[in-house]
Parts: C-alpha cells; sequence; structure tokens
C-alpha cells in the first residue's frame, strides 16, 4: 500500500531519507526507475524538465532508456540549475544523449514526459514554463507526469495557472494530497506511485494490487461449504426487485469465496427470484404490504447463523425496515453490512442509533445517504468528518464516490480503481455484494477497502470489453473471476 501526503510531509520524509543516509542522486535514479517502467512501451519520448530536482527525475529517466539504446530527446528549461540535475545533464551528454536548452518546434516520440515542476511549485508557472505547458497539452500522444502535472497544487489540487493535464501521473514514494481531490483526479489522469527510496507514514493510504491479492490465498484443499462462511443478504422489494439481484452478487459472494449466499426477499416476490437464481438458497420473509418487509423477529433469528449479513439493497424505507435493522444491530454477531434503505430508515427514524452497542458493523453509503445519517446538508465530507463518525460509532464507513473512502476511524484508504462506466444504478448493490462475499473471510476494514477496489477493477475490465457508456450494473460480477486473475498480474500501465 501507498500513503497519501501532503507536501510539507513529503518534503520531511525526503529530507528524512537523505538524514538516514540515501544520498540524493540516489533517490532521483530510483525515482527515475518507477518512470522507466510505465515508458517500457513508447520506442521514442521527450521529457521535458524543469530546473530542479523532478527536472533530474527527467534527466535519470533518459539516462536509464539512453543505456538500453534509446534515442529519446531531453529538453532542460531554466538557468539556476539544482546540483542533482546538473550531474545527470552531464551523465546524458557524456554519454551520447542529446539535450536541447530550449523547446523544440515538436517533441519527439509517442510521449511526452513532463519533468517541468514537482511538489516544490507555489506559483503559476511563467514564460518559458507557461509556453512548454501549452506545448504539453497540445501534444498528440501520451503525457505522463513525474510526480504531479507541472501548475497543480500539491495539497490542493488545483491549478496555480497553466497547468498540465496528464493521461498518467507517476506519484513518487506517496500519493499527495491533491492527486485525491476531483480537480486533482482530472489534471492527473491514471494514477500510480513508484517507489523512489523515501519511506512515508500515515493514516491516509490507498491499497494497491498485492494488498488485495492477500485476501487471495490458495484455498484449502480441504475446505467445504459450510467451513467456507455463509452470507445472508435480506433485499428487494416490488419496485426495487433488481437491486436485490445485483446484490445477490451472490455470484459475488460465491466467487470470493463464501460458501453458500441466501436471499431473504418479501415473500410474494419468491417466484421472481425463483426465475433468476440458481446458486443462491431463498428465503421468505414475511410481508407488511405486497412485496415490502414485515418485521418478523422469530424469521430474523433463523438468519443470526449467517458469518455476514448485508441489508438493505432495494428494500424500501419503512418502519418494518428500521425494526429489522434494529433487532439485527441487537443480536447479530457476525459482520453486519448496510446499505441503501437500511440506512435511509435508520436516518429517519434515529440517526444516533449506532452510538448503541453493536457487532461488527459496516455502512456503504452514498454522499446523498451520508448527509441524511449525519444530518449535514451538502455531499462533501472532508476526511476529518468520515474519520471522526467511524470512530464515534464503532463502525467501518465506505463512501461511495468517484474516488471511494473507507475507514474505521483510524485510518482512511482512498480507491483508485474504476471509472465512468460505474456510474450506472445498481452499481452501489453490486458493490455490496463484494464487500459481502469479502467480509466472509477478512476483517471489515480490509473486506471492505478490497471490494471497492475489485468493483472498480471490474468496472475497467467491463469498459474495456464493452465501452463506458454499454456497462450494466448486473454484469459486472461476471468480470469478478479476471479481476481477481489480474491482481498476480503485471498492471496495466498504459
Amino acid at each position: 500500500m501507498k500513503h497519501i501526503v501532503s507536501v510539507a510531509e513529503m518534503r520531511e520524509f525526503d529530507r528524512a531519507a537523505q538524514r538516514a543516509g540515501s544520498p540524493e542522486t540516489e533517490l532521483i535514479w530510483k525515482a527515475a526507475g518507477g518512470l522507466e517502467e510505465v515508458c517500457r512501451p513508447f520506442d521514442v519520448l521527450t521529457a521535458v524538465c524543469g530546473p530542479g530536482n523532478n527536472g533530474a527525475d527527467g534527466l535519470a529517466l533518459i539516462l536509464r532508456r539512453l543505456r538500453q539504446g534509446k534515442k529519446d530527446l531531453a529538453v532542460v528549461l531554466g538557468e539556476k540549475l539544482s546540483p542533482g540535475l546538473v550531474r545527470y545533464l552531464e551523465q546524458v551528454e557524456a554519454e551520447g544523449g542529446e539535450v536541447m536548452r530550449s523547446l523544440p518546434e515538436a517533441f519527439r516520440g509517442e510521449a511526452v514526459v513532463d519533468a517541468l515542476f514537482g511538489v516544490g511549485l507555489t506559483r503559476p508557472p511563467e514564460g518559458v514554463f507557461a509556453e512548454a505547458v501549452r506545448k504539453i497539452n497540445a501534444f498528440p500522444g501520451a503525457v505522463i507526469a513525474c510526480d504531479l502535472p507541472s501548475g497543480m497544487d500539491g495539497d490542493a489540487g488545483i491549478p496555480l495557472g497553466p497547468c498540465v493535464k496528464a493521461d498518467l501521473t507517476v506519484s513518487m514514494a506517496a500519493f499527495k494530497a491533491g492527486q485525491m481531490t476531483e480537480s486533482g483526479r482530472r489534471l492527473c489522469g491514471k494514477l500510480i506511485a513508484a517507489d523512489a527510496g523515501i519511506p512515508t507514514a500515515g493514516e491516509r493510504l490507498v491499497w494497491e494490487e498485492a494488498d488485495v491479492a492477500a485476501l487471495f490465498p490458495p484455498r484449502d484443499p480441504f475446505l467445504h461449504k459450510g467451513s467456507a462462511g455463509t452470507v445472508t443478504l435480506i433485499a428487494g422489494c416490488n419496485e426495487y426487485f433488481g437491486a436485490a439481484l445485483i446484490a445477490q452478487t451472490a455470484a459475488a459472494a460465491l466467487l470470493e469465496g463464501a460458501g453458500l449466499c441466501r436471499l431473504a426477499v418479501p415473500k410474494s416476490l419468491l417466484p421472481t427470484y425463483q426465475q433468476r437464481v440458481t446458486e443462491t438458497v431463498l428465503f421468505p420473509l414475511s410481508e407488511k404490504a405486497l412485496g415490502h418487509l414485515g418485521f418478523c423477529p422469530e424469521e430474523l433469528e433463523k438468519l443470526l447463523s449467517s458469518r455476514v449479513l448485508a441489508v438493505g439493497m432495494g428494500l424500501g424505507d419503512s418502519d418494518e425496515v428500521y425494526a429489522a435493522v434494529d433487532f439485527l444491530l441487537d443480536r447479530f454477531r457476525g459482520s453486519l453490512l448496510l446499505d441503501a434503505d437500511a440506512l435511509n430508515a435508520v436516518a429517519r427514524r434515529d440517526r444516533r442509533r449506532f452510538e448503541r452497542p453493536h457487532g461488527p458493523l459496516c455502512l456503504t453509503p452514498h454522499p446523498g445517504e451520508f448527509s441524511r445519517l449525519t444530518g449535514r446538508a451538502g455531499t462533501d465530507f472532508s476526511d476529518g468528518e468520515l474519520l471522526d463518525y467511524a470512530a464515534r460509532n464503532d463502525l467501518v464507513l465506505l463512501l461511495k464516490g468517484h474516488t471511494t473512502r473507507v475507514t474505521d476511524g483510524k485510518r482512511i484508504c482512498y480507491n483508485l480503481t474504476g471509472g465512468p462506466a460505474l456510474a450506472k444504478a445498481g452499481s452501489g448493490d453490486a458493490l455490496s455484494g463484494f464487500a459481502a462475499g469479502l467480509l466472509t473471510r477478512a476483517d471489515p476494514f480490509s473486506a471492505l477497502c478490497a471490494a471497492a477496489f475489485l468493483h472498480g477493477r471490474c468496472g475497467e475490465l467491463a469498459a474495456r470489453e464493452k465501452g463506458e457508456y454499454c456497462v450494466l450494473a448486473s454484469e459486472l460480477p461476471g468480470f469478478l473471476p479476471e479481476a481477481v486473475q489480474s491482481l498476480s498480474g503485471p498492471a496495466d500501465r498504459r
């Protein structure tokens, strides 16, 4: 996993690494290795380098590729050059690399690497640097930013003035706070973090493939369905029976390792689901009105043996739903996941219900649902607000969004997988199914982090096959096997 740090924190981590004995030029060389990895697909590229150590990273990249026989172009701008940059500039020139000290008429190759400015920039690029930004943005090939798109505020994620818009950003050592904002994500494009030899720390995290892969070890050859765990979903009503089908990602629950999945629905809906589910066991629930849940403690008692209960997807908002949630909060000691209408029922009847004792609890709201839960107007919540809510209520919170965040009140994880293909009704229900499956064998924080990652990865795979416009939420579970298999293979860096 990688940390998310502020500009000030990153500077201090950099200084600490040097105090611990890592020379600056060594750190630059290692950082360039991360750039080199993502640039492998390009036969020829241009690195546009500023006068500081961000520019030195770009020149170290050119040197690495030069030693592999690549014929790249380095463009070095500015007069007052950092010592690290001077060293790599001299090496590139000594080994026959081509270096220009002014902007060329055209950049060379299929990609341009933006190494003008990193986290040290505090004012808008001016003069030749502003012209370089405009020229990079007009480049028809791939634009790869080194650490930050030049011109972006590393903490706020907003342009300081002229700013590079990258296709991919290689963030050095850790992700920067500004890269997590909506503006920052738009400017950075695809985000990856490279090991730059600088240890970092903090409560803000990004899970990577290796973190998710750790939840999928080889299975015990003597495992049986009884020991693999049972997931029960309480979901669906007349108007929203499709939400239960998607969340019934019993597909997802079973494929992720749960032994048995039950779908508990209002009894008049059983014929609808009998025609649509195969591996899932159906469980009829009493009804208050036709196709709507009725509160029956005796029936809910029979579900308490489940390892995981996921409640709320398309269930409808009613007093009966709240009574069922209240009962489960009191009695269930497995992992309880509340989503959608289960959250709406609590928000309308007792927003402070989670402050009373309960077992392991996960909430998966979208911003509107979380706004109702908190009673706060608006849908833009800070990390501090999420951390405080989770800590105060002793739960794990997953707040859905373009950049989904997961917190247990002590740490907060940003998810960077996904894309616009997931902006469809039912996508959140699929996420709940993924989370329910993972909760059978992982702690709640890990399960929700991994669920968000795999949900996003499924969206990426689906978009690659069907296009960003034509992906349906019900199709996401079908991409889960490929998503899990991709965890052990090379990441797609382009």
